[in-house]
Order: structure tokens, then sequence, then C-alpha cells
């Protein structure tokens, strides 16, 4: 079914022009993806948010600490 399917339409020249033009729209969309997840990851690495280090008790209560 497949093989007769491809021998029919091997011979329109319109098949294979319409078989590139869905490839280039699939890795046009492909590279759109791509390019938006590099810059969430960009974006993931410059906006890392600076470490805060506080004390605690043992029991578990803040300790404020201050600079000398």
């Amino acid at each position: 079914m497949f093989k007769t399917f491809i021998q029919e339409k091997s011979d329109d020249p319109f098949f294979y022009r319409d078989g590139i033009r869905r490839f280039l729209v699939l890795a046009v969309i492909l590279l759109v993806v791509n390019y938006g997840l590099i810059g969430v990851l960009f974006y993931r690495l410059i906006s890392i948010p600076d470490t805060k280090f506080f004390a605690t008790t043992s029991d578990g209560r803040l300790l404020e600490l201050t600079k000398n």
C-alpha cells in the first residue's frame, strides 16, 4: 500500500516540493524552539540569586548577625 502510494506520487513534482516545504517549516519551528530554550537557559544562569547565610540556634531560632 505504501509502495504504491510512493510510486504514484513520485512522478508528481509537487510531491517533492511539498515534502521539502514541510521539512523546512519543521526545521524553522525547531530552530525557534532551540533559540527560546537557549534564551531561557541564559536568563536562568544570569539571574541566579545571591546566597544568603544565616545562623540559627540549636532549637531553630534565628540569630541576628552583625558586621564588625
